[in-house]
């Protein structure tokens, strides 16, 4: 996933996002649900939930109905 991810790593790196988080990131952006995430991560669904609320933080999304996979596609 690294080498794959690292053109995209590059361009979210503005925005300061721990290691974990630009996983999740990533796969938000190949269209992975949270479960998946969470399944291939090895990480609760609880915990990947947590990272999207601090996604939305950092990216300074507040609004709730702004679709944060079409926000992430947009930006990158």
């Amino acid at each position: 996933m690294k080498s794959i991810s690292d053109s995209f790593i590059t361009k979210i790196e503005k925005f300061r996002l721990t290691a974990s988080v630009k996983q999740v990131v990533f796969l938000l952006k190949q269209n992975f649900a949270s479960k998946e995430i969470a399944d291939i991560l090895s990480i609760s669904t609880n915990t990947v939930n947590t990272h999207l609320k601090k996604i939305r933080k950092k990216l300074k999304l507040t609004n709730r109905n702004k679709n944060l996979v079409s926000y992430i596609k947009a930006i990158v």
